[in-house]
């Protein structure tokens, strides 16, 4: 049985793409008309490009960190206005690649479900191991 606990406490540590964008449409089912989205025309405090995330509000700001924070991405927050929810985050030059692959087209609008099409190659995406929890 210590083997079975041991293998259940890794398998938690596990995050798939099919869990990411589970997570994802969590986000995008509590925003209701506020928005958020993934851009690849985000400027950093240099005015260098780079990408994240545009938010509206504070809560789809926590939920969007806590995923980033889950998957191992560093970023950063950034507000013009501090008295505005409204922010972005930067996500670490580092990640660009990764955080290209897994959120490129999302928006809070959109709600992505699984696809069971019977091809393998498709169906085993979601299944894909897209980081360890340390």
């Amino acid at each position: 049985m210590e083997k079975k606990a041991e293998f259940s406490k890794a398998a938690a540590k596990v995050m798939t793409y099919g869990k990411v964008m589970q997570e994802l449409n969590k986000i995008s089912q509590m925003s209701g008309v506020d928005y958020a989205g993934f851009s690849k025309k985000l400027k950093d405090v240099q005015g260098n490009k780079t990408l994240g995330f545009e938010f509206d509000t504070a809560q789809q700001e926590m939920q969007l960190s806590e995923l980033l924070d889950s998957l191992g991405i560093k970023f950063v927050h950034y507000k013009a206005d501090i008295k505005s929810q409204k922010g972005q985050l930067h996500i670490a030059p580092e990640f660009h690649k990764l955080a290209g692959e897994l959120f490129e087209t999302w928006n809070s609008f959109v709600i992505i479900e699984p696809r069971i099409t019977g091809n393998a190659e498709i169906d085993a995406k979601w299944a894909r191991v897209v980081s360890h929890t340390r």
